[in-house]
């Protein structure tokens, strides 16, 4: 470990990067972990800690933007210990709504995925949504109300790319496809730091590695969910504001399934690194209604059991980062060639 802890005024983002970096290489070693960032509600994780070495990592020490941001909810540390026998990192995570001015705070997802990435099999990132199917303006009457639905299902269907899928309120979805038009300034990526999102899309092989990862995740939440994974086309809203019911019109519209404040810093990060890289999101609560963050934490917490196990069956299904490389560098080899 770097042998000054203190961070000075003027650090630049580089220097902050160094020093984590510095840190979890000191921490880590050459071991291999599976990381997961547990967004709202997800936290009955099947998460130990192990007693015979130091187990977490505050953010302050790493030099995180955004560290001293109290949200509840969100555990800003980085803890080391195994998910049902298996090496696993619980990253906490760091919101780039928490405080917009601050300096690089949308950014600390990337810092924290770039000091670790060396030591990831693979990275699982959750988080709590709201979903965007039901009835539109059943307030206009019932014949009216079916007609706009039907017309916003339509346009969405086309944009979506696909039919829709049934989700409920209590549901864990797996992220199919992400929405960045509202992501603006909250990208974590700095000046040229591009990444193809052409193909952002998980069942046509997300960030590369085919759409393995993607059919593995639906697996996993098949298993803990009944049968049952359906597919969730997330749209990014800054926040913290809940979208209102005119912004859901034009999601749903849009071809969006769910809609939340996350999540798309951790994913680029990954993307940006060559993690791989699988979302899930919970449903709290549904399209139209009123909602907040303490109801959103109440659903989750009736919801907890279920969520656990989709990170047990995660844990026990992800392979190696050697595993997936030998299944997939060949044929990004010859694809580049």
């Amino acid at each position: 470990m770097p042998e000054s802890n203190e961070m000075p005024v003027d650090a630049s983002f580089e220097d902050r990067m160094g020093h984590a970096q510095e840190v979890m290489q000191s921490e880590l070693g050459d071991q291999q972990f599976l990381a997961m960032v547990p967004g709202t509600g997800w936290k009955d994780v099947p998460f130990k800690r192990r007693d015979e070495i130091p187990c977490e990592i505050p953010y302050p020490e790493l030099w995180v933007p955004g560290a001293d941001h109290v949200v509840e909810g969100h555990n800003k540390s980085l803890q080391i210990g195994e998910i049902n026998g298996r090496d696993a990192l619980l990253v906490g995570r760091v919101h780039a709504n928490e405080d917009p001015r601050a300096q690089d705070v949308q950014k600390a997802m990337l810092l924290i995925v770039e000091a670790i990435k060396n030591n990831l099999d693979g990275m699982i990132v959750t988080n709590a949504a709201g979903g965007l199917h039901g009835r539109i303006n059943a307030d206009r009457g019932l014949v009216r109300s079916l007609i706009d639905t039907a017309i916003a299902d339509a346009l969405g269907s086309a944009l979506r790319g696909r039919k829709k899928e049934r989700i409920d309120v209590g549901d864990v979805a797996v992220i199919d496809q992400i929405g960045t038009i509202s992501l603006g300034g909250n990208t974590p990526l700095g000046a040229a730091g591009f990444v193809d999102w052409s193909s952002a899309d998980a069942e046509q092989g997300l960030h590369g590695f085919g759409n393995f990862i993607f059919e593995m995740t639906r697996r996993a939440v098949e298993s803990a969910q009944a049968g049952r994974a359906p597919r969730a086309n997330y749209y990014y809203f800054p926040g913290p504001q809940f979208e209102g019911p005119w912004d859901k019109r034009i999601l749903r519209a849009l071809g969006a399934d769910a809609v939340g404040m996350s999540s798309i810093q951790s994913i680029l990060a990954a993307t940006k690194a060559k993690v791989p890289v699988s979302g899930v999101t919970f449903i709290t609560n549904p399209a139209f209604g009123a909602h907040s963050h303490e109801s959103n934490l109440a659903i989750a917490d009736a919801n907890a059991p279920k969520m656990g196990r989709v990170i047990e069956n995660l844990a026990d299904r992800w392979p190696t980062r050697e595993q997936i490389e030998r299944l997939f560098l060949p044929q990004k080899e010859d694809i580049e060639a």
